[in-house]
């Protein structure tokens, strides 16, 4: 047979009770209530989160005709009933000649249905169906405000006043406050919720102070239940709404003033910005009109008067007159190529296809070569920026011009190619590329490369089906 000594987490058993109705045997311990299966000798412990039972000392039981539990202890006397967790504490204020139920008091349910209980000051005698618990439902006010744990004063009566105001730096609220239940104020319980503050109510037993710290500025109601002393609540909660007024940066007017002034400072930089890439296209038409019409108009006066003297000078001096006008012409060859870079009117892909031809027309069909300048996936209206086009034109015009002079072949096809995110320029001609037994000491292809660097680009050659010089690089 096993022992009731032998079980586990019981404590020091004061008193046993029968309870037919439900085939438990009830125990009150030094641990609290507790009950056995009398056959499976299973014992459980009742608890505060499941039972809704306080785990506090007890030292004897009753049951009465409506197999509620009737539980002496230390702190009273408790009615509990197991199948609705209904949970009841009596004290003096009730008619009890004492508090206190230790060890040495007894308590017995007579035939007629009165619990009998003996303590220090004598017996109580009651029959339970008389016991009626209070319907009053209390209404709850503040007693006092605390703001920044100092009291807070204000004009007139502070629980009639709808709303209350504080500043950001005042945002430590304390509130007590009352039931207006006097059978038991101590056996009074509450509960609040600050609402845009917390998350669910606040069961609080029966302390009647709560402390919010650092609250966020904003719009929040603060509201508060209350029970009687045999824990009926109200169900209308007391309110009292509460803002707490945000800094001025934190406001409405200081973001659209923030926003404003920065938009201000945006549209200024843009519209300076603006300016200034005005101010340097003007700049760079008036530099390329006064080059070509000042310089352009030396230069081409120079080759002229040249040409005139050399018409009649003698045969020792014909020579030098003659290399004068080279190089005056080939200065004016040059000057409209920087001319033509610095135009701020010729920035667009269309102005760099035009030149392509112009020069193709003056190089390559006197020296019987057709040409095809071809462009694919490109929009003849896109800017390219001035380093870029610059460059561009001049490798094709370092490329065409070494066609024209090394090239076996009687055609050239140029093709400007976007694919994807890559930009593309393959010049090519249809001549056979012979061999040499020497090594050529010309900057043609040294010149290409260098002026592809400086735009980011790669340039390489291929030999295949005539001689190819293919440019790529991340489209502008």
């Amino acid at each position: 047979m096993q022992k009731i000594a032998d079980l586990k987490d019981v404590g020091i058993i004061t008193a046993f009770k029968q309870d037919v109705k439900r085939n438990k045997i009830w125990l009150t311990s030094s641990k609290g209530l507790g009950k056995i299966d009398p056959i499976t000798f299973e014992y459980y412990l009742l608890n505060e989160l499941e039972d809704q039972f306080p785990k506090e000392a007890l030292n004897g039981i009753a049951l009465d005709e409506s197999k509620q539990l009737w539980l002496l202890g230390n702190n009273g006397l408790i009615r509990y009933q197991p199948e609705t967790k209904a949970f009841h504490r009596f004290g003096t204020t009730d008619g009890l000649l004492s508090p206190v139920f230790n060890k040495n008091t007894c308590v017995t349910a007579s035939q007629t249905g009165e619990i009998w209980l003996g303590g220090k000051n004598g017996v109580n005698v009651f029959r339970p169906a008389d016991i009626k618990l209070l319907n009053t439902k209390p209404k709850v006010q503040l007693s006092r405000l605390l703001v920044n744990d100092e009291v807070y004063t204000t004009e007139g009566n502070l629980n009639e006043q709808e709303k209350l105001s504080f500043e950001y730096d005042q945002n430590t609220l304390s509130f007590e406050f009352v039931a207006l239940d006097y059978s038991d104020p101590s056996a009074n319980k509450f509960r609040c919720q600050m609402l845009g503050y917390d998350q669910e109510a606040i069961e609080l037993g029966s302390r009647n102070f709560i402390r919010y710290g650092n609250v966020p500025a904003g719009n929040y109601t603060f509201k508060i239940w209350g029970s009687n002393s045999d824990g009926i609540f109200n169900e209308a909660a007391f309110e009292k709404k509460i803002r707490i007024i945000p800094p001025f940066y934190q406001t409405w007017w200081f973001y659209l003033l923030c926003t404003l002034s920065l938009s201000g400072i945006i549209y200024s930089v843009f519209k300076y910005r603006l300016e200034q890439a005005l101010k340097v296209e003007r700049l760079r038409v008036k530099i390329s009109s006064d080059l070509h019409d000042d310089v352009g108009g030396l230069l081409s006066g120079l080759a002229m008067q040249t040409e005139l003297l050399e018409r009649t000078a003698d045969e020792k001096t014909k020579p030098k007159l003659k290399r004068i006008g080279e190089l005056s012409r080939s200065a004016m060859s040059r000057m409209r190529d920087t001319v033509w870079a610095i135009d701020a009117r010729k920035d667009k892909l269309e102005n760099l296809v035009d030149r392509m031809n112009e020069h193709a027309e003056e190089t390559l069909i006197p020296k019987n070569f057709s040409y095809n300048v071809k462009v694919e996936n490109l929009d003849l209206s896109t800017n390219i920026p001035t380093d870029i086009r610059q460059n561009l034109y001049l490798i094709y015009k370092e490329a065409i011009t070494n066609t024209a002079k090394h090239s076996n072949g009687d055609h050239v096809d140029v093709v400007l190619k976007k694919s994807g995110m890559d930009f593309t320029m393959r010049i090519i001609d249809n001549g056979k590329v012979v061999g040499k037994n020497y090594k050529t000491t010309g900057q043609g292809l040294s010149n290409i490369k260098l002026r592809a660097q400086r735009i980011d680009a790669q340039v390489s050659t291929s030999i295949q089906d005539g001689y190819a010089i293919i440019l790529r690089r991340k489209s502008f």
